[in-house]
């Protein structure tokens, strides 16, 4: 006898129509809107009607109206042969972004988990979050990507589980990878060769030394903004920003954090990455060079910040935390005594803690926040199963579980 259920979809929102993709979790903020709606049928569509900034559910999408006062936000379909609802994520479209502005604030309107404080009440579906390497989280307005994360599993013989019973969030992240990007063009770069020594033409010289010779594999030149006919040799543009880099130390000395207040070209403003691959070679190639612990296990936060500046253009301010991985906690916040600091208004003064299980080899993110909470995107579709989903988009909390209908198949 199977069971057979339907999809409730609880969703809050903030009335404020720009919060910078912050939802207030504070249980006696006022000036939400409330939504609740049993999805009964195979298909629906979530819409988000612009003008008073709330949602509707329609089984169709025939009944959508693209007026351009609403958008489709996600949509939900019913799978028969596993008997479950799945949420089809919209950041599938944008799979290899690049890191520019737009792209970054546009991830407010994705999926993402919504990580539940620690609590003696807390829910028994509520679970915890792994990380994985290329995870991206958000504490408040800021967020980071955890571009790597290094434990020398020799040690324990800790194997994730690959029940699909057990199937969660964090297993959904580690199977997608990363969603940037970080390949160079083939007339983004030049490598003097044999059969081709023609460098020295008009605009692709070095902007720092004035040359176009004396490239090779190891150095190329490259162009990496949007600067027409702007190219730099790469150890160049990376010895010119180790000039920029400023490097603090927590007072444990447990945690390295470099910072570079305009890691971006000075004219265009486009933002430089930290790394890149050149497919041809296929070789990486790191703008900044990282002091990285040899022996002990540790992790590396990626800040994917920006500021406004003069005429509304936005400049790149990185910081990059080199995390070592002890038995314990790692905390994080704006109070000053925190492991990893980040000053910003919308971090609480002790906002998470990644706790680390050396013997299971594993990462844990908790919340502490109780105002904006700690998140996680989700880069796949959702198979809605035995636990509670707690999701934010925008400024919208969506909490979705599986109701139980009063009939029986047999």
């Amino acid at each position: 006898m199977t069971e057979k259920q339907s999809l409730n979809l609880k969703i809050k929102t903030k009335e404020k129509s720009k919060t910078n993709g912050l939802f207030d979790y504070n249980p006696n903020s006022r000036r939400i809107k409330i939504i609740e709606q049993t999805i009964p049928n195979d298909n629906a569509y979530v819409i988000k009607q612009n003008v008073n900034n709330t949602y509707k559910v329609i089984s169709k999408q025939s009944e959508f109206n693209s007026n351009g006062n609403n958008q489709i936000l996600f949509h939900l379909r019913k799978s028969f042969k596993n008997n479950c609802y799945e949420m089809i994520n919209p950041i599938i479209k944008c799979n290899q972004i690049d890191k520019h502005s737009e792209y970054i604030e546009e991830l407010n309107n994705k999926f993402w988990y919504v990580i539940r404080s620690k609590t003696p009440i807390q829910e028994e579906n509520d679970e915890d979050y792994v990380l994985n390497e290329n995870d991206i989280i958000k504490l408040g307005e800021k967020k980071y990507e955890v571009t790597k994360i290094r434990i020398n599993k020799a040690d324990n013989n800790y194997e994730p589980s690959r029940d699909d019973d057990n199937y969660n969030i964090s297993g959904i992240n580690k199977k997608a990878g990363s969603i940037f990007k970080f390949d160079i063009k083939k007339d983004k770069y030049k490598v003097e060769s044999l059969e081709n020594k023609d460098c020295e033409k008009e605009g692709e010289q070095c902007w720092i030394c004035l040359e176009g010779s004396s490239t090779s594999i190891d150095n190329p030149l490259i162009s990496i903004c949007k600067c027409k006919d702007k190219f730099v040799h790469y150890l160049c543009l990376k010895q010119y920003l180790q000039t920029k880099i400023k490097i603090r130390e927590n007072f444990k000395g447990t945690v390295s954090t470099y910072c570079c207040n305009k890691f971006n070209c000075d004219m265009c403003l486009t933002p430089y990455p930290t790394r890149f691959k050149i497919s041809e070679f296929n070789k990486e190639y790191e703008l900044i060079d990282l002091n990285l612990p040899e022996e002990l296990d540790y992790m590396i936060l990626e800040s994917l910040d920006f500021v406004k500046e003069k005429d509304d253009k936005k400049e790149n301010i990185k910081r990059i935390h080199v995390i070592q991985l002890k038995d314990g906690e790692i905390y994080i916040g704006r109070n000053g005594m925190n492991d990893v600091i980040d000053e910003d208004l919308t971090v609480s003064r002790n906002h998470a803690i990644l706790r680390y299980n050396r013997a299971e080899g594993e990462v844990v993110l908790e919340n502490r926040s109780e105002t904006y909470g700690t998140l996680v995107l989700i880069k796949g579709n959702i198979k809605m199963k035995k636990k509670n989903i707690n999701l934010q988009i925008g400024n919208s909390f969506i909490t979705a579980n599986l109701k139980p209908n009063e009939q029986k198949l047999m």
